[in-house]
C-alpha cells in the first residue's frame, strides 16, 4: 500500500493501545507479547505512550512515519 502523503510504502501492522502499559505498533508478523520498548523496537515496532487498549489493524510508512488506522 502506498502513503498518501510521500507515495512511500506503508508497512500492515496491528497498534495495541494499552491502558496501563505504554501503546506501540507491530509489523504484522511480530508476536504481540511484547511490553518493553527494547523489545518492541527490536522486533521492528514503533513505541507509543497513549494509553487505551484493543489492537486496530494499523499501516505505517516509515519514510514520513505516517500511520493510518483502520478502524471499524
Amino acid at each position: 500500500m502506498e502513503c498518501p502523503d510521500c507515495r512511500g510504502e506503508l508497512e500492515q501492522g496491528a497498534l495495541y493501545l494499552c491502558w496501563r502499559d505504554p501503546s506501540y505498533w507491530l509489523p504484522k508478523e511480530a508476536d504481540p507479547v511484547l511490553r518493553t520498548k527494547g523489545r518492541v523496537e527490536k522486533a521492528g515496532g514503533v513505541y507509543l505512550d497513549p494509553r487505551t487498549s484493543a489492537p486496530l489493524e494499523a499501516w505505517y510508512c516509515r519514510s514520513c512515519r505516517r500511520m493510518i488506522l483502520d478502524v471499524k
